[in-house]
């Protein structure tokens, strides 16, 4: 449909709506020769008549007068024939006003099995005994259509429909009785739910299951209405061995709905009855108790499987009641790793000052998971009481616990305790040294930076000086950008060779220009142990901006160890090149190569090489295809840098591949090559 057609269509609408607003009634003239065009629509042809049919029929809903004229035209349309679709369409909207003067034209269609469907989904719609009479007589003489008689009765809540329903539960044809056996389930009366008694007994019909779920909807509908008394004998039909078990719990959950009084008594039987299905309800609805109920059953705990143990565990930690504490508490120390997590993690949210201890010492003795939650649990304590037990603990705790708290002050952002943490960092304990410096790199002001340095320059070992390393770092970015590097570019002035080391990783890591000349003073220096800090440094750096200085020392760097570190921190620095053209980054990349001593490091460059998406990325991958050691290396790279360059580059990607295809010795890999190539064509 062109330009001129879309506009003349919406022009017409638009004229046709303001006519129908003026005079506030249906241009029957109009609106019939419309509705004939809508009638012989087709699939995939224009809908512009749909749509002007559509923003006229929305001015007249609600207008019952106008309607009922839409509904003429609609009727006297559908007598007069149409295409499949556009039967279809007048039907859909049809069922939006349509009244009992629709179900004659609509009967009529049931018979016809091309077009039963719409006219149902229109009937099902229409409000009145007179269609549910209709649905019944044409499901007399129905075949085909019947399961779709069936299933509209059904959703209508027929009443009326439910004598024959239930003659057809013992059908020959599962599908009829089947139809049936759901129908009256949507129905819902009680009438419906005596209908379907007899087909839940043991061997009554191969369907059973179908049985079950319509009882239950019958049971559901009754307990809707407030008639709980009914619902509850009827969910307790349901609650039996044979019935399936997602029955069953809609069963119990229905109880429990209908049943307020005696929730706590079904509660406790079902998670002493040892029914798995009736244990798991359970435990997920201890929230509908109040607190003193809740804590008496979940202390029943130690009766349970270890999967119901860490069910109650988990459940308690929704809760969150300080009451479950007691609970949770021996829960700590059972033989089942799960479980014990499982209570842990519930001491989050039930857990207070006095829980702290418990905690540090698990974190303290556990490794793994284990360890990971009892200090996620000591760190998101809410007891507000917690911090200043913390702070007031450290001082006299046993070694062990002493660490955790201290790196749970960092965790909790206790910001009382920073100068009690820097008097730790001078204990004789390394353990204790490098969790205060580490809760430091949490805690400590920018303020303090100079003191932070000082901890870093009297690091006694190499584990607690790249704690030190970190936290100066962490500290140091809440500097202002422009004076960010200054206090470490003046701790550098005088310091050691062991600290000047130190120091250089630190404004390796906070990447900031100003502290750029100093590393690439100290990439000259004659010391190699110098050197190599220095290249650690720079490899660290945020971006490319000292890649060059990297590979002149990895070209002529005096030191083996050197050369090679610095060849990797070039590698490293192409990875993260966003201020590099691709082209200049393949470049990078050749000089790397050029450089490359070992196998292993060519790999790696190719590697890399390949996510570079440039022709000239190809030009350096492709001699490497010839070099038995890095032969497949070279053929993944050219096969990823000619997916990635072939719209741009259509014919340098085909040759590539075709060479790949020719050399290759890997199935796979020429399979791949091919299949791009294919799609080059």
């Amino acid at each position: 449909m062109n330009i001129t057609r879309k506009i003349l269509v919406i022009m017409s609408a638009f004229v046709f709506i303001l006519s129908a607003n003026a005079d506030s009634a249906v241009d029957r003239k109009k609106a019939k020769a419309l509705l004939n065009a809508v009638a012989h629509y087709e699939f995939g042809a224009s809908r512009a008549e749909l749509a002007e049919f559509d923003a006229l029929l929305r001015l007249s809903l609600g207008n019952p007068d106008e309607s009922g004229e839409w509904e003429a035209l609609c009727i006297d349309q559908l007598k007069s024939g149409g295409t499949f679709a556009g039967k279809q369409f007048i039907c859909q909207r049809l069922s939006r006003f349509a009244s009992p003067a629709s179900v004659p034209v609509l009967s009529d269609m049931l018979q016809n099995p091309e077009t039963a469907h719409m006219a149902l989904y229109a009937l099902e719609r229409i409000p009145g005994s007179k269609v549910d009479e209709a649905l019944l007589s044409a499901l007399a003489t129905a075949t085909d259509q019947k399961v779709g008689i069936i299933n509209t009765l059904g959703r209508r809540k027929a009443e009326k429909a439910v004598d024959v329903l239930s003659e057809m539960l013992t059908q020959s044809k599962d599908n009829v009785a089947k139809a049936s056996i759901h129908a009256l389930g949507n129905i819902g009366t009680a009438q419906a739910a005596r209908a379907l008694i007899p087909f839940i007994a043991p061997g009554s019909v191969a369907y059973r299951p179908d049985v079950f779920w319509a009882y239950l909807s019958c049971a559901d509908r009754f307990l809707e209405q407030g008639q709980t008394r009914i619902a509850l004998e009827m969910y307790r039909r349901l609650d039996g061995p044979d019935v399936p078990v997602a029955v069953r719990i809609a069963s119990l959950q229905g109880q429990l709905d209908a049943d307020i009084e005696h929730r706590y008594e079904l509660i406790q039987n079902w998670i002493a009855g040892g029914d798995k299905a009736a244990q798991t309800l359970a435990i997920r609805s201890l929230h509908l108790l109040d607190m003193e109920k809740t804590v008496a059953i979940a202390g029943q705990w130690p009766l349970f499987s270890p999967a119901k143990k860490v069910q109650m565990l988990a459940m308690c930690e929704d809760l969150g009641y300080p009451e479950l504490q007691n609970v949770i508490t021996p829960a700590t120390g059972d033989p089942v790793d799960q479980v014990r997590m499982a209570a842990l993690a519930a001491l989050a949210t039930c857990g207070d000052a006095f829980t702290v201890d418990l905690l540090a010492e698990h974190a303290a003795n556990s490794s793994g998971e284990e360890q990971k939650t009892a200090r996620n649990s000591l760190y998101l304590l809410k007891d507000p009481a917690v911090d200043q037990y913390i702070s007031d603990k450290v001082a006299q705790a046993p070694l062990a616990i002493k660490s955790e708290l201290i790196l749970a002050l960092g965790e909790r952002q206790i910001a009382s305790a920073v100068q009690p943490l820097f008097t730790l960092t001078n204990d004789n304990e390394t353990r204790i040294r490098r969790a205060a410096i580490k809760a430091l790199g949490d805690l400590a002001p920018p303020e303090r930076i100079q003191e932070m340095i000082e901890v870093l320059k009297k690091a006694q070992t190499p584990a607690e000086r790249e704690e030190a390393i970190l936290a100066v770092t962490r500290v140091s970015n809440n500097l202002p950008e422009e004076t960010r590097v200054d206090p470490v570019l003046s701790a550098l002035t005088n310091a050691n060779p062991e600290n000047r080391m130190a120091l250089l990783r630190v404004l390796g890591r906070l990447g900031n220009e100003r502290g750029l000349p100093e590393l690439r003073t100290a990439l000259q220096e004659k010391d190699q142990e110098i050197v190599i800090a220095a290249v650690r440094a720079t490899t660290d750096w945020p971006n490319a901006d000292p890649i060059a200085d990297l590979y002149l020392v990895a070209e002529e760097g005096k030191d083996n160890r050197s050369r090679i570190l610095a060849l990797r921190g070039v590698i490293e620095l192409l990875e993260k090149s966003d201020n590099l053209s691709h082209a200049e980054t393949a470049e990078w990349y050749e000089k790397a190569l050029s450089l490359a001593p070992e196998t292993n490091e060519k790999r790696m460059i190719l590697s890399g090489l390949s996510y570079v998406r440039a022709p000239e990325a190809l030009d350096v991958a492709m001699p490497y295809l010839k070099e038995k050691d890095v032969k497949a290396e070279a053929e993944s790279a050219v096969m990823r840098i000619a997916s990635r360059i072939r719209g741009d580059h259509p014919e340098k990607a085909k040759n590539a591949l075709k060479a790949v295809v020719a050399q290759t010795d890997h199935d796979l890999i020429k399979a791949e090559a091919q299949d791009v190539l294919s799609q080059l064509q």
